[in-house]
């Protein structure tokens, strides 16, 4: 009964069903979203931070990292938007104050591959380089822009005896904290994932990170990312072996495994849906195509095709029914909703939908024009009656199950357009052709008769002799 119960709230959630918008600025490389949904971070290839109005979908600022592509971005907590740290390939951790566009930096040895915040500190920033392992990172706000980071503790993620590592060559970690941030999950290539937990001391601040459990992928397989679903009960691992397997947080034991058994397809990246019943695909290749599963029952609910452009990576906005896809080859952002139906009786309560014309028979008094003075005595009640009537506009009233953390906005800068802008009402001058002259006349070819004399002449002695 439960299950059953699961499989009709599934078939009820709201998917994607078609690409909405496309955003184009750079060759985005990573997106995140803030807490609300009404920004959007997108780091290029160029080394910017770009933040789109996404109700707008406008660009509303630009961040110049100025060391490499931006790899990796991430909201710290409470995730408004006021606050971003990115990672660049240049080996550079930026601290990104928003309001005041400034920015504090932390210079590591080898590119940054991932950053990761938690939900919980806006203080601890998980951070994955090329070489070496993941360190957790308490860092402290600075004046100044482009002034070097402070931070104040350092906590490497420790590995096992058989796992000994050189620190200067690379090293393929996944790394990221669960949805309460007490808990850590890392995973190297080898397929080994390993959970670590955080002890934190009377503030709140991490102190150490102790190793809890382990749990071996098949045949070892290469992990490629780790993705929780946004109410933290389970997590998915997307791997090398063509499979995308979601485990619960709590056992970590397996729960489903999807892979696509027609094309046995790669998988580039894969997210959750906003309430978790769903899983989202994006497959290798040079097609533009996304796969969506049922969790309950592990079908393929429906496939999406894009563009000619692989999938480079995939996000699930926080608070809608929408899916933001990125380009691999050009950067580019795609948007997918689903197809909303024309509602006239949102418009007009009475109005109805009707399928085939009907006769409509027309009341006696119905347009007949109202005695003014009834009229107007209806009117002066009204307005007596609503007069009586006490608002309260000073009180706010929390609407239940409402965020409390305000909305954060950044006002979106249009851009000055390429031509000039003509004004309304604007007529052109016309342009004065001027004639040709005189000497312009005489270059003309003169026509000749076939004794050699000029026709012209020759006009003229046949008039005088006439």
């Amino acid at each position: 009964m439960h299950r059953s119960s699961l499989l009709k709230d599934s078939l009820k959630s709201e998917l994607p069903e078609r690409m909405d918008d496309y955003l184009e600025g750079g060759k985005a490389i990573c997106l995140r979203f803030n807490r609300h949904g009404n920004i959007l971070a997108a780091g290029t290839e160029e080394g910017e931070v770009m933040l789109w109005d996404f109700d707008t979908r406008s660009i509303a600022m630009h961040l110049d990292g100025r060391a490499g592509a931006i790899n990796s971005i991430t909201f710290p907590s409470p995730m408004t938007g006021e606050r971003l740290i990115s990672g660049s390939a240049g080996g550079c951790v930026r601290f990104w104050n928003v309001v005041e566009g400034t920015s504090s930096v932390l210079k590591l040895d080898s590119a940054v591959v991932r950053v990761e915040s938690s939900r919980i500190r806006a203080d601890e920033v998980l951070v994955t380089a090329a070489s070496g392992p993941p360190k957790l990172l308490i860092w402290e706000e600075t004046e100044g822009d482009n002034s070097p980071a402070k931070i104040s503790r350092t906590i490497a993620l420790e590995n096992d005896e058989d796992e000994a590592i050189d620190p200067k060559k690379k090293q393929d970690y996944v790394t990221v904290f669960s949805q309460l941030g007490a808990r850590v999950l890392s995973c190297r290539a080898h397929g080994l994932l390993r959970e670590f937990t955080l002890q934190r001391g009377e503030d709140g601040r991490a102190l150490a990170i102790d190793k809890t459990r382990k749990v071996d992928l098949p045949n070892r397989t290469v992990v490629k990312e780790i993705v929780f679903a946004q109410d933290g009960s389970r997590f998915l691992v997307n791997s090398a072996d063509r499979q995308i397997r979601v485990f619960d947080a709590e056992d970590l034991c397996v729960l489903a495994c999807f892979n696509d058994v027609v094309n046995r397809s790669q998988w580039r990246c894969a997210i959750f849906s906003g309430q978790g019943d769903h899983i989202l695909g994006g497959s290798t290749g040079a097609e533009h195509k996304l796969h969506i599963w049922r969790l309950v029952d592990g079908q393929l609910d429906k496939t999406l095709d894009g563009p000619k452009e692989g999938v480079g990576g995939l996000l699930w906005h926080p608070r809608r029914p929408v899916a933001v896809s990125l380009g691999v080859s050009y950067g580019g952002i795609y948007i997918w909703m689903k197809s909303q139906a024309q509602n006239w009786a949102a418009f007009a309560p009475n109005f109805k939908e009707i399928d085939e014309n009907r006769d409509y028979d027309e009341k006696e008094d119905e347009f007949d024009i109202p005695d003014s003075s009834i009229e107007k005595k209806r009117i002066e009640d009204k307005l007596q009656r609503e007069a009586l009537i006490e608002v309260d506009v000073t009180t706010i009233e929390r609407v239940e199950g409402e965020d409390e953390v305000p909305v954060f906005y950044l006002p979106a800068i249009p851009e000055p357009p390429s031509a000039p802008i003509v004004p309304l009402g604007y007529i052109q001058p016309l342009v004065k052709i001027p004639k040709p002259s005189k000497a312009h006349n005489s270059t003309k070819k003169k026509r000749k008769t076939s004794d050699g004399r000029e026709l012209g002449d020759v006009k003229a002695q046949l008039r005088e002799g006439s």
